[in-house]
């Protein structure tokens, strides 16, 4: 039996993941583009490390309130799909999220 592999085509980065998870002029193709990647329709992935780092880009330069944005990034840990690399860990990148809020420092820190 042959194994069926999945090419995929890119990776994306902070820029569309914060794009597509606050309001913005670009949040509309953003926020499309972005949910055909987690419904499977085109095959892109998402390092979970990029998902801290938009936390990074939301609450400094698009001033997005820190419980917001650590709200949209931690739904969007919560799909179980292969589109995620746990270039860390899934809970360790909530944690992050979650002190960042709380104790107002950058979660890259």
């Amino acid at each position: 039996m042959v194994k069926e592999e999945i090419r995929f085509k890119g990776i994306i980065d902070v820029g569309i993941i914060a794009l597509s998870h606050c309001k913005n002029p670009a949040q509309k193709s953003s926020l499309i583009f972005f949910s055909k990647v987690v419904k499977l329709e085109i095959p892109y992935l998402i390092p979970v490390l990029r998902l801290v780092g938009a936390y990074h880009l939301m609450t400094n330069f698009l001033k997005v309130s820190p419980k917001d944005v650590k709200d949209a990034l931690l739904n969007t840990l919560q799909f179980k799909k292969p589109i995620f690399i746990e270039d860390i860990n899934k809970n360790l990148a909530k944690r992050a999220l979650e002190l960042a809020e709380k104790s107002r420092f950058e979660s890259w820190d």
